[in-house]
């Protein structure tokens, strides 16, 4: 079946090149060739070319050759029309819908038909020629913002927590849609270290994206936690308490997405400020023994044990630890909370997002429980 189509398709083709060339091009240059495409805009087209340069040219014989084209055309329609399926449904469309669906749900595209990846990760099964590199793919994953068309019924399955695609011609889909309260984000590569930290800190609603549009969300892991964030999210780890907002620091004015997170953090002895108390210095970037401090101080705030201690020594930069911060980075190591990278404790160097998601994801696993 596989060679007669695949024979069938390279008659046509050669056919249309030919017609095209003798008579014109069609106005759709940068349309994707789809079985969609073929059956509506392409004829219609097509067919005006061809009747109107045969009706000039041989009068009475444009009708002959516009019944054999459409036979032509027919055919290889026909032929790539799917099997029953068992009674599946497909769905059609002559023009690109936009769909989204979570992990592992899967589009079944039939013959002739096109998709768009536009974010997401997936796995193929099938083949799939991506006219974007003007490349086969018979497996492996598809690229986001690639323009695909299938040259044989194939199946993508999602592996991402969410993916979004538009489609077109005719498919089918396991998705039900996307729930849209779950943020997805664009920069969190899927398999990478702190994907888990970075969703379980979100669906903790500790954290949100630095830019929140669905289906093209941005988290920002590799951007520098400063203390009014810090500050902000333990305020939100203690249930963003109801707290009356006032100037106790002169950098904290009101209105801020952290002034109260500030003036609750003062307030409970979780950090202090700086310059004999009066400054907070809100966009100052925290190293990671500053956001162990913080941690640490919240931690008792909140009554947990933070008596456990261990040997730092064993860590060749163990000199680098303040001495106000060396309880914090003894506790924080002793519970598993921060974990030496290369066989050093970095307590002097700053600490992105991600890193005080993985931070927060531990201590709610060893000290919350």
């Amino acid at each position: 079946m596989k060679k007669h189509l695949t024979t069938l398709s390279l008659c046509v083709f050669t056919l249309l090149c030919v017609t095209l060339s003798a008579f014109g091009s069609a106005s759709q240059n940068n349309t994707v060739l789809t079985k969609s495409y073929l059956e509506g805009t392409y004829w219609r087209e097509l067919q005006g070319i061809v009747s109107e340069r045969a009706a000039a040219s041989v009068g009475n014989l444009a009708a002959p050759a516009l019944k054999r084209l459409e036979e032509l055309g027919r055919s290889y329609v026909t032929a790539l029309v799917p099997e029953d399926n068992g009674g599946a449904s497909w769905l059609t469309a002559s023009g690109y819908v936009k769909q989204g669906g979570e992990t592992g749900d899967s589009i079944t595209l039939a013959a002739g038909s096109g998709i768009v990846w536009q974010s997401g990760s997936a796995a193929v099964t099938g083949k799939l020629i991506d006219l974007t590199d003007a490349r086969e793919l018979t497996g492996g994953a598809l690229t986001e913002n690639h323009r695909y068309v299938a040259a044989e019924e194939s199946v993508i399955t999602v592996s991402s927590r969410v993916a979004y695609w538009s489609a077109e011609g005719r498919w089918q889909t396991t998705s039900d849609g996307v729930d849209e309260s779950k943020l997805v984000f664009i920069d969190i590569p899927t398999g990478i270290w702190y994907e888990e930290p970075v969703y379980f800190a979100v669906d903790k609603g500790l954290f949100i994206g630095v830019d929140n549009t669905p289906g093209r969300c941005l988290f920002g892991p590799l951007g520098n936690i400063n203390r009014c964030q810090m500050a902000t999210l333990l305020y939100r780890m203690h249930g963003s308490p109801e707290v009356s907002y006032r100037p106790v620091y002169s950098d904290v004015p009101d209105g801020q997405f952290y002034s109260v997170p500030c003036v609750w953090a003062g307030d409970n002895g979780i950090t202090q400020g700086v310059v004999e108390g009066s400054v907070f210095e809100p966009i100052k970037p925290l190293s990671r023994q500053e956001v162990v401090a913080m941690l640490y101080h919240y931690a008792a705030f909140v009554g947990y044990d933070t008596s456990a201690r261990t040997d730092l020594t064993v860590y060749p930069d163990h000199t680098k630890v303040g001495q106000q911060f060396y309880d914090a980075m003894s506790w924080a190591v002793s519970t598993g909370i921060v974990l030496g990278g290369d066989g050093k404790l970095g307590p002097e160097d700053d600490t992105n997002r991600a890193q005080v998601a993985a931070i927060l994801q531990r201590y709610y696993k060893y000290v919350v429980k």
